[in-house]
């Protein structure tokens, strides 16, 4: 998928007059959900997680915790070459919006997407209480039959995660730039006027049909994700709608949850909570 998207970029993507919006988040902070949402929107072209590929297979890759062969060592996965899915034009669509987690992009790139051809993309952030979203991501990882320890070591788990999203937050916001910060909470809370606030501030085109959505898979989510989508992507997938929750999954074949959170999952979020405290200053406020 992110191979075929990349074939469309322009030779001078600087020139396209297209509204260009990434949002950035951690995991389980209701990214999928978000983005299925704007997935609703006519003529927005919607990205899902473009640098998965560049962060887990590419010969740049950050680790090796995925060992997809189909995608592993793959030459155009490099980081460069796929900058240009985020700068491709796409026919008939006059805007392009991308979820992006904020640990898969090293942190001496983080300049790259402030300037040059991206000197005009807006910059958006999705927050959520590590309380809620890291307590998720252990459950997410243990209904994989991963380990978490490892997990987290391996990539932008726990801690990580949030320390990653607030480190570009405060990066961006030190440049002077304009930045709209989501609280996962206020949007589940009030998806009406959140997501009124957010077209408004990035410039994508409000239209209330994004409020609910047809059940369904997703293909690209599977796709770059063929091994795990459905445990991290169920909710998202199968509801109708923010806060229209998903028919239960059948867990019987997946490993059980144990009733005791391990010491390291507490840890890691009350290492995150001082970062999700210190981003949530910025966060829109719901109307009262």
């Amino acid at each position: 998928m992110a191979d075929m998207e990349a074939q469309l970029a322009t030779t001078s993507p600087s020139m396209k007059p297209q509204s260009r919006v990434i949002l950035w988040t951690a995991m389980r902070c209701c990214s999928s959900a978000f983005e299925r949402s704007i997935r609703e929107l006519q003529g927005v072209k919607s990205l899902y997680e473009p640098h998965l590929t560049s962060f887990y297979y590419g010969p740049e890759r950050q680790n090796e915790f995925l060992t997809d062969e189909d995608l592993l060592s793959n030459s155009l996965h490099t980081y460069d070459y796929t900058d240009q899915i985020l700068l491709a034009d796409y026919e008939g669509c006059n805007a392009v919006f991308a979820k992006e987690m904020a640990f898969y992009i090293p942190k001496e790139r983080f300049a790259r997407y402030i300037e040059g051809d991206f000197v005009n993309f807006k910059h958006s952030f999705l927050i959520r209480d590590p309380r809620k979203s890291i307590l998720s991501e252990w459950k997410a990882i243990v209904r994989s039959g991963l380990d978490y320890t490892s997990t987290r070591d391996a990539s932008g788990s726990g801690v990580k995660g949030h320390a990653k999203l607030y480190e570009l937050l405060d990066f961006i916001r030190s440049t002077g730039r304009e930045v709209t910060v989501i609280d996962a909470a206020d949007l589940l809370k009030n998806p009406e006027y959140i997501m009124q606030v957010y077209c408004r501030q990035t410039g994508l085109p409000y239209d209330k049909k994004m409020l609910t959505w047809t059940p369904g898979e997703v293909e690209d989510w599977a796709t770059k994700n063929k091994r795990f989508y459905k445990e991290w992507h169920w909710n998202a997938m199968y509801s109708s709608g923010f806060g229209k929750l998903a028919p239960p999954r059948d867990t019987s074949q997946l490993p059980s949850i144990p009733e005791i959170i391990p010491a390291i999952v507490k840890e890691d979020i009350q290492k995150s909570i001082p970062y999700y405290e210190a981003m949530h200053k910025f966060c829109v406020k719901v109307d009262p």
